[in-house]
């Protein structure tokens, strides 16, 4: 497939209308892999610089974005998210129409400090059940998010044994452990990501993160879970319903 040389329009601008068009029509769906630079220099006869020209223009344009070392992806629709605090991130993507995907980093039992005590308004020492899960979306698994959790124990024992990369949390706090879920504070910010954060979320730096701290009490005023989450913020939106 040959672009117009004798055509006024450069060819990387060529290269970049055609791509968006294929991106826009759905020939390259959310989340696709493009083709390497190699394959398309190959398939169009053009120079790696005009490639990379074109490639830019889309990443620019919001339609692509870069994962070092597995190459150029279709960006998904930035998601737009209406603050709702006892809505989970599996209930929310599932609205949408995406495949909600969770990997636990990591899980324990561990002992409040007093600054986490003092956060969740319980005793220091107490058990608090402690987990961070990068969420994505896609059979591609593409990053949107990490959540860390702080759940009180004594409300949800044995909760570690659950499949947390599977299960929806609040359905699991209601139905398992029949928990009512009373009201929720959630503060949002916005700051640059974190080296850990920008390789969890393949993102390159500089890059902007949105988080949020919300904070989940039961109908006594007892504080259930606090949760961090980092959101990227090329992807996603926050947004308040009054």
């Amino acid at each position: 497939m040959l672009l117009n040389e004798g055509s006024g329009q450069p060819l990387y601008a060529q290269l970049t209308t055609l791509l968006k068009h294929q991106i826009e029509t759905q020939q390259f769906k959310p989340g696709a892999r493009l083709p390497s630079e190699k394959e398309l220099c190959d398939l169009f006869n053009v120079s790696r610089i005009t490639v990379r020209k074109a490639m830019n223009d889309l990443a620019v344009m919001g339609l692509v974005y870069t994962v070092p070392g597995k190459g150029a992806f279709v960006s998904l629709p930035k998601l737009r998210e209406p603050l709702k605090p006892l809505s989970g991130f599996t209930e929310d993507m599932i609205k949408r129409g995406y495949q909600p995907y969770s990997r636990l980093l990591n899980s324990e039992i561990i002992h409040a400090d007093d600054a986490l005590a003092s956060k969740m308004n319980v005793q220091p020492g107490t058990e608090i059940v402690h987990f961070t899960r990068l969420r994505m979306v896609n059979p591609e698994e593409i990053p949107i998010a990490i959540q860390t959790n702080y759940l009180l124990h004594m409300y949800c024992s044995n909760i570690l044994n659950i499949n947390l990369e599977r299960i929806s949390l609040y359905d699991t706090l209601r139905n398992v452990y029949h928990l009512k879920l009373d009201r929720a504070e959630t503060t949002i910010a916005a700051r640059l990501a974190t080296s850990e954060e920008l390789r969890q979320l393949n993102l390159i730096k500089p890059a902007a993160v949105l988080t949020s701290d919300q904070v989940t009490y039961l109908p006594t005023g007892e504080i259930i879970e606090v949760v961090n989450s980092v959101f990227r913020s090329d992807l996603y939106q926050l947004s308040v319903v009054m």
